[in-house]
């Protein structure tokens, strides 16, 4: 049995969400930088070394060539080897424009990451596809708004969140390693994945009576979709040769003779594979088959427990697949392995982020507005504007948590995802939570605007006279089980927003992270606490949320100035003993001290 510390220091396997890190031990090492070859540096941390390769060529390109013809000869055919219009090579033409050879977009060989040089863009059809995650959410969020409080109405809403959630990390992850061509193929695929989720968005307020059999064949239909898009990119060809490379790499040919998804060893035939992307494919599948047995049972508890079963089977298999692709590479050098690309995936989750954030603003539009349409006569047009302000206050502070505190990286820190494969696993789980404790508390804070704009009707009126009798509060009532679920989704996003700047390597300058974060965590804890002890009675939803907003805004602004001062080294002095060695690796410092030290110590030579 293979274990940590046999002849390996360290393995980075981050498949499917990060690259391979280089690992040590006995076998070969990556070769100094040449040309075409650099050791990445970017705000997520030093990487590893990286060759670059060219352009693939366009389709008119890949077809006019083919068979030695050329794009055209003049006889204005279309084509150089004399066929007509109707030819095979225009056909061919026609088909490799509806449906792009596709390749690996980046991967890793003997501790080198083999990318493209020119920065990853998001395409149309991502774009599209971000589309139903916000319907999606908007159906989640206006359900959650009919009964806030209530334990069976929240975990039903989790439950579809975490379908919705999954289908989104399994397409980003298929887009990222592929590429986005905007062919036939890709724009289809889109379509077909984003079929389910409207399902899902569609039946949510009726899973368990009418919709109990749609929305769960939906959930399963979508993952079932997915291990269909990883069965075809495992066929796939392997990416271009390296411009660097004199000659083409053996392992090319072996991949592209057996599978893209495949780990090719050089001393090994070309038939010996290792298919991750067929193997995650099918583990996708085991994993939506609960979801296939909710939509054939009608009982209540029976549907909410298999649900619940595919969560606990869907958690896990990013975590299984790093550990198989793990497993594999340790004492193999030179394994030829997929790997994504960073810089591509933390934006599309901070553009999840944003995209779920904004749930806050829509649902205090929609309580603004139906509270003006409905109850004219109630409604306090002063209270309705400051409490959409501190609405907006809440959802900021998020924002400002998020982007620019515990996502931005110190000099010389390094990216959860890049730092270990432990952190780039529970970085990117914690969003799952993270994203779900937003999606509740921009639930709370609509409803809470809701009830801050509601105020006494008229003295005159028989409705004040009898609220006064009973020692009415002047603003409407917000309920004590939403007004409990609001301070503690509050809580709970602040919390996980810092374990997700916790999963970041610091580096050396990050003095202030094991105070701020700490602090963060007691300081919005107590605060919930407090608010929801304290009741109606005590504090108003108007109250209520100005607290809210001004801790929120008040940390974020004290975070940032903490950050602020890391990044400059304000704790640790630039051109002190201290700050010179900052950014080193462990022991480097203490390796130079003692270089002085003997330097010092050594006869003069005058």
């Amino acid at each position: 049995m293979v274990r940590w510390g046999d002849g390996v220091d360290r393995v980075y396997a981050c498949f499917p969400t990060s690259y391979l890190h280089q690992h040590h031990g006995t076998h070969r090492q990556p070769v100094a930088a040449e040309e075409g070859e650099h050791d990445t540096v970017s705000e997520f941390g030093k990487g590893l070394p990286t060759r670059y390769y060219d352009e693939p060529p366009s389709s008119d390109e890949e077809a006019a060539t083919a068979d030695g013809s050329t794009a055209d000869d003049g006889d204005g055919d279309g084509g150089g080897d004399g066929n007509s219009c109707f030819g095979p090579v225009p056909l061919r033409r026609v088909r490799r424009g509806l449906w792009r050879p596709r390749h690996l977009r980046q991967y890793i060989q003997g501790g080198t990451l083999v990318r493209q040089k020119k920065t990853r863009v998001a395409g149309h059809s991502e774009l599209f596809f971000d589309l139903i995650i916000v319907s999606c959410l908007a159906a989640l969020g206006h359900q959650a708004r009919d009964k806030f409080g209530d334990s069976g109405d929240l975990q039903k809403i989790f439950l579809l969140y975490t379908v919705v959630w999954f289908s989104w990390r399994d397409t980003v992850f298929l887009i990222n390693v592929l590429g986005s061509e905007s062919d036939l193929l890709e724009t289809v695929a889109t379509l077909l994945i984003m079929l389910p989720l409207t399902g899902i968005g569609v039946g949510s307020h009726d899973l368990l009576t009418s919709t109990s059999t749609a929305v769960p064949a939906s959930c399963f239909v979508s993952f079932l979709f997915i291990s269909v898009g990883l069965l075809l990119a495992s066929r796939a060809t392997p990416p271009p040769v390296p411009s660097a490379d004199p000659a083409p790499n053996p392992n090319f040919d072996a991949a592209a003779a057996s599978d893209l998804s495949s780990s090719v060893d050089a001393e090994a035939p070309a038939t010996a594979t290792f298919p991750y992307l067929v193997i995650a494919a099918a583990i996708t599948l085991v994993a939506a088959t609960p979801y296939l047995a909710a939509a054939f049972v009608s009982s209540k508890s029976a549907i909410i427990g298999l649900l619940w079963a595919g969560v606990a089977l869907n958690f896990p298999r990013e975590a299984l697949m790093q550990w198989i692709a793990t497993r594999r590479v340790v004492g193999r050098p030179n394994l030829v392995i997929p790997a994504v690309n960073i810089e591509a995936l933390s934006e599309r989750y901070g553009l999840l982020t944003i995209i779920v954030t904004g749930e806050s603003l829509l649902s205090i539009l929609f309580e603004a507005s139906s509270v003006l349409t409905a109850n004219t006569d109630r409604v306090s047009v002063v209270r309705l504007y400051v409490a959409s302000a501190f609405g907006l206050t809440i959802a900021y502070s998020f924002y400002s948590w998020y982007f620019s505190v515990d996502n931005e990286l110190l000099p010389h820190g390094r990216h959860a995802i890049r730092f270990h494969r432990s952190t780039a696993i529970i970085w990117t789980h914690l969003h799952l939570l993270y994203h779900a404790a937003i999606l509740f508390t921009a639930t709370g804070v609509g409803l809470a605007v809701r009830a801050a704009s509601l105020v006494l009707p008229p003295p005159a009126s028989a409705l004040a006279v009898a609220v006064r009798a009973g020692g009415g509060a002047p603003e409407s009532d917000f309920e004590s089980a939403a007004r409990w679920a609001t301070v503690l989704a509050w809580a709970a996003t602040a919390i996980l927003s810092a374990l997700i700047g916790a999963a970041h390597q610091g580096g050396p300058r990050a003095w202030t992270r094991r105070i701020r974060l700490p602090l963060r965590v007691l300081t919005v804890l107590g605060v919930a606490v407090a608010l929801g002890v304290a009741g109606q009675e005590r504090v108003g939803a108007l109250a209520l949320l100005g607290i809210l907003a001004a801790v929120g805004l008040g940390c974020s602004l004290v975070e940032q100035v903490a950050v602020a001062a890391d990044c400059v080294g304000l704790f640790r002095r630039e051109n002190g003993e201290e700050g010179q060695y900052v950014g080193q690796p462990r022991g480097v410092e203490a390796k130079h001290r003692a270089a002085r030290r003997r330097e010092s110590q050594a006869p003069s030579d005058v």
